[in-house]
């Protein structure tokens, strides 16, 4: 937890000098939403109001509070505001988004490996992808991601030992990122069905039975808690939640977003965004805006490190490998675009666009990267317990390596001065 904290505080500098004075993130928009929603939820709760409506905006007869209301960070700002002021709750909360994050994934890595200098590699990866670092200038709700390694941890157990603890946990678990954020509700409903359908055929320390069951129990309970909560989200009728195919288009990830660093990355600030246009020019384009779900940047050094991972065939490397790969194209969104530019090609999520109902009210499929982001982190894990466990090497030339790892991850992402 330290480490990471410390870590923060430098690919986020100067946020930690100003932490009780100026909250975190660029300009108001979804910032000020957010902060209004916990001044509102601390409001009616000490005023004995009614949270889902107020007529403090559109007064006289107000208007109704649903949607994704990210309640889990919500709740937490409610429980910060008795001790502080708004300011000082929203960069706790905000700080802890990049904390939590790098430690669940060390604790998830930690279960593959246990390996102390591979899973803060996964930390690190995951916490400081360039999906998080943006976001968290913009999306409060979307930049709590630690509860996402947290539950997938738990469904790993779950296939280890029958056990109805793990299954009750990783059904609380399953409730708490839903409301984190509905998309990572939809998005880890997605990558469950995906993870009971590759370990229902493969070997495992329990009976394909028990592993139903305990399955079974933990989509119940997360999905029923999740529907008691916030009923209204998945049975409206209100048409506004109608989005055209225009605009999963729009917010969906450019096959170039994956490779070429943004104008937020410290390596382009500083070289005036040479790598930037030098790469648009090879393909002999001009540099085109990016939307805030566009930038999503893997950095060459995770992709390489996850590559090798594929080499030491470590157990769930090809899981890892695979479910990556299919996040990353779902992230596409409905046709695939290159440079911006729409190729014609037709993509899995145009198919579901298509056929499942309320599909169309996932306006953003570029979100699903956080999935392949996982999935890098954990392969870079691989990677360098792989590198660990060569005994070819002196102890003293493995740690400088590590280092050297950690530094260039972090100088390929860093969004300094944040």
């Amino acid at each position: 937890l330290f480490i990471f904290f410390i870590l923060t505080c430098i690919l986020t500098f100067p946020v930690i000098l100003d932490f009780n004075t100026e909250s975190a993130g660029i300009g108001c928009h979804d910032k000020c939403h957010m902060m209004w929603r916990m001044w509102w939820a601390d409001y009616s709760f000490e005023n004995n109001l009614d949270f889902w409506h107020t007529n403090h905006i559109f007064y006289p007869d107000g208007t109704q509070i649903s949607g994704n209301l990210a309640l889990f960070t919500t709740g937490l700002g409610i429980l910060l505001l008795k001790l502080t002021d708004i300011t000082t709750t929203w960069n706790i909360l905000w700080i802890s988004g990049f904390i939590f994050g790098g430690y669940t994934t060390y604790i998830l890595a930690n279960n593959f490996n246990r390996n102390f200098y591979s899973s803060i590699i996964a930390g690190i990866v995951f916490t400081f992808s360039t999906y998080h670092l943006v976001h968290s200038e913009f999306h409060i709700g979307i930049s709590m991601i630690a509860l996402i390694p947290l539950y997938v941890l738990f469904l790993f157990k779950n296939q280890t030992k029958h056990s109805l603890y793990y299954s009750i946990i990783g059904g609380i678990l399953l409730f708490l990122v839903s409301v984190t954020h509905l998309y990572y509700f939809i998005i880890i409903l997605f990558f469950s069905f995906i993870f009971f359908g590759v370990f229902i055929l493969k070997k495992k320390n329990i009976t394909n039975k028990e592993f139903v069951k305990n399955f079974s129990i933990i989509i119940l309970i997360g999905v029923t808690l999740t529907l008691m909560l916030s009923p209204s989200v998945f049975f409206s009728n209100d048409e506004f939640d109608i989005r055209k195919i225009s605009e999963h288009q729009k917010y969906s990830v450019s096959l170039d977003n994956l490779f070429i660093p943004s104008f937020f990355h410290t390596t382009q600030s500083t070289s005036d965004y040479g790598l930037t246009w030098a790469l648009y020019s090879v393909f002999d384009q001009e540099y085109q805006y990016q939307t805030v779900e566009q930038i999503v940047y893997l950095g060459y050094p995770v992709i390489f490190l996850s590559l090798l991972a594929l080499k030491f065939r470590t157990k769930y490397v090809w899981f890892w490998g695979s479910i990556g790969g299919f996040f990353l194209l779902m992230s596409l969104g409905p046709e695939l675009r290159f440079f911006n530019n729409l190729t014609g090609i037709v993509l899995p999520e145009r198919i579901f666009y298509e056929i499942i109902p309320g599909w169309d009210a996932i306006r953003a499929p570029a979100r699903f990267i956080v999935i392949t982001n996982l999935a890098l982190a954990i392969l870079s894990s691989y990677a360098v317990f792989g590198f660990f466990k060569s005994k070819k090497f002196p102890k003293k030339l493995l740690h400088l390596t590590f280092f050297a790892i950690v530094i260039i991850i972090l100088v390929d992402f860093s969004f300094t001065p944040y």
